[in-house]
């Protein structure tokens, strides 16, 4: 057995984004060196791989890493590993980590998770958010939108528009949890079909004087244009905003990685959320501010 680094969770979720992305959870029965005594899982774990005369082959060909106890024998690490992935020789996953089911009560996972055998996906901004590849992208578009929604109402917002430019639309919109009410399908009274059509959400709010900003944001730092509209805000009592939510990026979690890990007979965790370049129009205005 070949030792690399010695880590534990916090230095794992400290890893480029790359590096950590997809994991996989296993069950603590299966790798327990002793049925009385279960591993220190929290403690200080090495990441290895198996000597040639173990799963040589298979390592090489799937790419897979796991994190174990440093005092787990070699033994066990080579055969669970045979079973969980001799199926997927040919498979072309570049590194998926394999992460004690202990793990995931210092993550966030959704209810009803870890099951085993499916793949979870890192969220882009958030290190300690797991996610199904499959709900992924639904996922990661919703997170961002709640925030800048949540920004917006912080902000002091009175009215708030959504509309649809390109990419998810009506349909994508409905199957998301957000806090402002969704538009009818129908036209109202006055409107062209195609303004009405390309309308998503809509709000009207009190728009409180009390101007601040939400906790716990990941998205806003990236953001130069929520920036700008946070700052003609705060310090120039901006009246009207308009800004587009844009979701460019799929993270390489596309079609072709679900069928690597099909291949590899692991789960993508549901009906897979294909990815679509999307904007958003996002406008409306603010209250008075105490500005």
């Amino acid at each position: 057995m070949q030792t690399e680094t010695t880590t534990n969770v916090n230095e794992f979720l400290e890893l480029p984004y790359g590096d950590r992305q997809l994991v996989s959870f296993v069950p603590d029965a299966e790798v327990s060196s002793s049925p009385s005594k279960q591993p220190d899982w929290e403690g200080s774990v090495k990441k290895v791989k198996p000597s040639p005369k173990t799963a040589a082959n298979v390592i090489a060909d799937v790419g897979f890493s796991l994190l174990v106890p440093h005092a787990l024998p070699a033994s066990i690490v080579a055969d669970y590993l045979v079973k969980q992935i001799v199926k997927a020789k040919n498979a072309k996953i570049s590194k998926i980590h394999l992460l004690p089911k202990s793990w995931a009560k210092l993550l966030i996972l959704p209810p009803g998770h870890p099951r085993p055998g499916v793949v979870f996906a890192g969220h882009p901004a958030e290190p300690k958010n797991y996610v199904p590849i499959a709900d992924f992208h639904r996922y990661a578009f919703e997170h961002k939108f709640s925030e800048i929604l949540s920004i917006l109402m912080h902000l002091g917002a009175q009215k708030i528009e959504v509309r649809h430019l390109r990419g998810w639309g009506q349909d994508f919109s409905e199957r998301l949890s957000v806090g402002i009410p969704r538009v009818a399908v129908g036209l109202n009274a006055g409107s062209s079909r195609n303004e009405q059509s390309t309308l998503l959400y809509e709000a009207e709010l009190d728009g409180g004087q009390c101007v601040s900003l939400p906790t716990n944001l990941v998205w806003l730092p990236h953001e130069s244009t929520w920036k700008q509209i946070v700052e003609g805000r705060t310090k120039f009592g901006l009246k009207t905003f308009s800004l587009n939510l844009q979701y460019q990026e799929d993270y390489g979690v596309n079609l072709g990685l679900k069928a690597e890990i099909e291949a590899a007979h692991l789960e993508v965790g549901g009906e897979f959320e294909r990815h679509m370049s999307t904007t958003w129009e996002i406008r409306g205005t603010f209250g008075p501010s105490t500005l």
